[in-house]
């Protein structure tokens, strides 16, 4: 929780695993929301060099009903805000990386 106030200087290089955990424990447990775990992901990026954060996609909330549903839409609408937000992003698909979006070589 609260990975906005983590303790990085802004030379650092950080690996956040998984934001698809982060945002289930702050809905699930706390009451919290995309918009807030958005926010601290953004501010924890502004603090630091490089950001790297893990998810999980590909999920459909049709697949599912009640909570996990609205979990699920959740989380595909953080991971596409946080796309556009980022300097570079890709899919890793059986160990080979597919870019979707900057340089290879930012990450």
């Amino acid at each position: 929780y609260d990975v906005a106030q983590a303790p990085v200087t802004p030379d650092s290089v950080v690996l956040l695993e998984d934001v698809s955990n982060l945002l289930a424990n702050a809905m699930f447990e706390r009451g919290g929301n995309k918009d807030a775990v958005c926010q601290d992901l953004l501010a924890l990026a502004a603090r630091c060099r490089v950001l790297i954060l893990v998810t999980i996609s590909g999920m459909q909330a049709s697949c599912y009903e009640g909570e996990t549903a609205h979990y699920v839409a959740a989380l595909n609408d953080l991971n596409q805000r946080l796309f556009w937000a980022a300097d570079a992003a890709g899919t890793l698909r059986s160990g080979v990386p597919e870019y979707q979006k900057g340089e290879p070589g930012l990450w």
